[in-house]
C-alpha cells in the first residue's frame, strides 16, 4: 500500500522484504529511504498502512512517520538512506 503527498512530493509505502520483514519506503524527490521495521507479533498491515496515511498528510513527514510508528508501538529497527 502506498501514498502520496497532497503536493506529490513525498511518497510513503510498506513492502515485504526477501526475508518476510516489513520495510517502509519514503521517497522525496528521487532519495529514498528506507525503514526496516522490527516485527512485533500483533502488528497488522491495516494499522500500519493508516499509520502511513496520516504520516504523509504531515508538514514534515518523517517526523510524523516515527509519531505514529511509536503511537503503535512499532519500532524501527535499521534505517537506510539511498540516493
Amino acid at each position: 500500500m502506498g501514498y502520496h503527498s497532497a503536493d506529490g512530493r513525498h511518497f510513503l509505502g510498506w513492502r515485504r522484504n526477501a526475508r518476510g520483514g516489513i520495510e517502509v519506503v519514503h521517497d522525496l524527490d528521487g532519495r529514498r529511504q528506507v525503514f526496516e521495521l522490527a516485527m512485533p507479533p500483533q502488528l497488522r498491515v491495516d494499522v500500519l498502512s493508516q499509520a502511513l496515511e496520516e504520516a504523509v498528510r504531515s508538514r514534515n513527514v518523517i517526523a510524523a512517520l516515527h509519531r505514529q510508528l511509536s503511537t503503535h508501538r512499532i519500532a524501527v529497527a535499521r534505517e537506510d538512506v539511498r540516493a
